[in-house]
């Protein structure tokens, strides 16, 4: 019968057309999942290479008090070069 082999044709193609459409939205959540992923690991190294940092200053800050603690003046410029803050003592 010509009719029922048109409308199988017909869902065969709808069923094609179903299943890319599905595969397209499971490729669209998984590069959305994947970016997710990416930028909470860059924000997590971020944080940890600044705390790093953070930690790396004050033991130089610490360093430098203890070597010019008779010269407030060197003091603050090198506190300053290292935090790259202007820092003026009046």
């Amino acid at each position: 019968n010509l009719i029922a082999k048109i409308r199988e044709d017909y869902k065969k193609e709808i069923d094609v057309i179903d299943k890319a459409h599905e595969k397209e939205i499971a490729d669209i959540e998984l590069a959305q999942k994947r970016y997710a992923e990416s930028v909470e690991r860059i924000e997590n190294e971020f944080l940890e290479n600044r705390e790093e940092l953070d930690s790396k200053k004050k033991k130089e800050i610490q360093k430098i008090i203890s070597e010019n603690a008779d010269n407030p003046g060197e003091i603050t410029r090198r506190i300053s070069e290292i935090t790259g803050f202007d820092i003026h003592v009046s």
